[in-house]
């Protein structure tokens, strides 16, 4: 039986402990942990945007799965430092990167995930009927609401299709936006003006964001929006991967023969290289992901659907086929 000396001595023991005890609790639920040498640390976190529900993202011996409405997944309490992330799902192609972690800040990537097989369909010999922009003896053609085609411009060089319209490089030597000079210095910088006017092909992503530009050794990308609407990885405030506005993207010996931006997700790009059309990661830092998503002869991109689905078209050799995009 408890006596009152008992009871208090229990009582005063409880308030002791309480105060010895929210100390180390309040610190661990404001994140932070046990470093080197016993000393405390801020943790972060890794956010994954994946493209399938159910998929397993691992973090060191973290684990959790995407959630079936956003498809994403947070990982938390994670220690400061490099850290190999995986998203992985039965029947794709594994996502892997070694992310850093930065204390107090939530490190965030997109997870594409790639089907390890992926069913085309022969949709026959000739040209499908897609109405592509297209450039003739130095004339911009579109098509009218009947399909047939139609004169946009002439005394084009080159041009560009955004979601702002085409951008003209006149045969005059001078840029245009929608038939109007535009000042491409002024607007993105001498940089961009020598890429667009350079031998290297080029494109200008639907967002107008970046210019993409290759040729048979390799992809780089610049960067022509507001900077600080770069992604996360690229920023050069992240200490990441970002050098200014221009960016190494990939480098291979087997040719590239062309470049699209993947729609929807603008940290990817769908490239032909060699024998195949491959998915590819822009960003190469912490490990580059780049996965087959058609193999022949020297398959060619033909048509890309926008965002919202369809099928991608390419042709190898006499044959078009269409493939669902991921």
């Amino acid at each position: 039986m408890l006596t009152k000396k008992k009871r208090t001595i229990l009582f005063w023991l409880s308030i002791v402990a309480f105060f010895v005890l929210i100390g180390p609790v309040l610190i661990y639920s404001s994140g932070y942990r046990l470093g080197p040498g016993w000393s405390l640390v801020k943790t972060g976190g890794i956010y994954i945007k994946g493209t399938r529900s159910r998929a397993l993202i691992t973090v060191g011996g973290a684990k959790k799965y995407t959630t079936y409405i956003s498809k994403s997944a947070l990982i938390k309490n994670v220690s400061p430092g490099f850290h190999k992330t995986t998203a992985s799902l039965e029947g794709y192609f594994d996502w892997e990167k070694n992310l850093e972690v930065t204390p107090g800040m939530v490190t965030s990537r997109e997870a594409l995930l790639v089907p390890k097989v992926i069913t085309g369909k022969i949709i026959g010999t000739t040209t499908p009927e897609i109405r592509t922009p297209y450039l003739k003896k130095n004339i911009l053609y579109t098509y009218d609401d009947t399909g047939k085609p139609k004169q946009l411009y002439a005394g084009v060089k080159k041009f560009w299709f955004t979601r702002g319209g085409f951008l003209i490089l006149g045969t005059d030597g001078e840029f245009y936006k929608n038939g109007e000079a535009y000042q491409i210095p002024e607007n993105w910088g001498d940089k961009a003006k020598a890429i667009l006017e350079g031998k290297k092909t080029s494109i200008i992503t639907e967002d107008g964001a970046r210019i993409v530009y290759w040729d048979d050794s390799g992809i780089d990308s610049y960067w022509i929006y507001d900077i600080n609407k770069m992604p996360q990885w690229e920023n050069p405030e992240t200490g990441q991967n970002g050098i200014d506005r221009y960016l190494h993207i990939y480098s291979t010996n087997k040719g590239v023969r062309g470049v699209e931006e993947y729609p929807g997700y603008q940290d990817y790009l769908l490239a032909e290289i060699s024998d195949g059309i491959f998915v590819l990661e822009i960003e190469s830092a912490g490990g580059q992901n780049i996965e087959p998503i058609y193999r022949g002869k020297t398959p060619e991109i033909i048509s890309v659907p926008d965002a919202s689905g369809g099928e991608l078209i390419i042709k190898d050799g006499v044959n078009y086929i269409g493939l669902e995009l991921p």
